[in-house]
């Protein structure tokens, strides 16, 4: 045997008992010679090593086995390849499915009590002023709501968080610092900027919305973005000027 060192690396496929047996009925050889066989071909398949000085007739079997070694070696590095392939296509349906499945995620909308006790609750929290909404506006905007498909200036609601944020935009009493509605503030940027979310999923639009209506100018009587005045009437050119650039500047932060 060589005095090379041994390198065990992929685990390769041993010969079958039947085949040790075939081996010791065929040399019919005392035990010694036998395991000197076994063992040059145990070496063999481990890391390749060819045996040194073997007689003839072990060497001459010992090249009948080399071929039946490599041959299971070759169909089980193929099976293995095989696999391997498989299993990264795999891996990546299984990922595109996933990541297919979480963008479309199906949107179940709420019942008129769930709506309505959403709405409970943004006045217990004083988040809607003082004067708590009629069952009539809330049911109003409820019906608003599905008779659009729960869609909102037509860009699909995707969650939880986007009506609730329909509700607290249409009932609270905050007015801004611009003459503008912010619930049409609200509207205009959730349907223009269907992006405009954090890595959970949830709109961003409110708090885009409330950054910018503290940009409106008074004395001016609009917005100054980006060295461009735009008067009051033209807040929708303002907002789609303001929206990517407030973008840049929290995903830089």
């Amino acid at each position: 045997m060589s005095d090379n060192e041994k390198k065990v690396e992929l685990p390769k496929p041993p010969l079958f008992t039947s085949d040790y047996i075939a081996m010791a009925e065929i040399l019919q050889f005392a035990m010694e010679r036998f395991g000197q066989l076994v063992l040059a071909l145990m070496y063999y398949t481990t890391d390749g090593t060819m045996p040194d000085n073997l007689p003839p007739d072990i060497s001459m079997m010992f090249a009948i086995y080399q071929r039946k070694i490599d041959a299971a070696r070759e169909k089980y590095e193929q099976k293995c390849l095989n696999n391997a392939k498989n299993g990264a296509k795999g891996g990546k349906a299984k990922a595109a499915k996933a990541s297919g499945e979480a963008g479309t995620r199906k949107f179940t909308p709420p019942t008129l009590k769930q709506f309505r006790d959403a709405v409970a609750h943004f006045y217990d929290d004083d988040e809607l002023g003082n004067d708590e909404p009629e069952d009539y506006d809330i049911d109003r905007l409820y019906d608003e709501l599905k008779a659009a498909g729960w869609k909102i200036s037509g860009e699909p609601i995707q969650n939880r968080r986007d009506w609730e944020l329909v509700i607290i935009n249409r009932f609270s009493p905050y007015k801004g610092d611009s003459p503008i509605k912010q619930s049409e503030l609200f509207k205009f940027t959730f349907g223009n900027f269907p992006d405009l979310r954090d890595p959970s999923g949830n709109s961003l639009a409110d708090d885009a919305i409330g950054d910018f209506d503290e940009q409106y100018d008074k004395g001016k009587e609009g917005w100054t973005i980006a060295g461009e005045f735009y008067p009051k009437a033209k807040w929708q050119e303002a907002l789609d000027k303001y929206i990517p650039l407030w973008q840049e500047r929290e995903s830089s932060e």
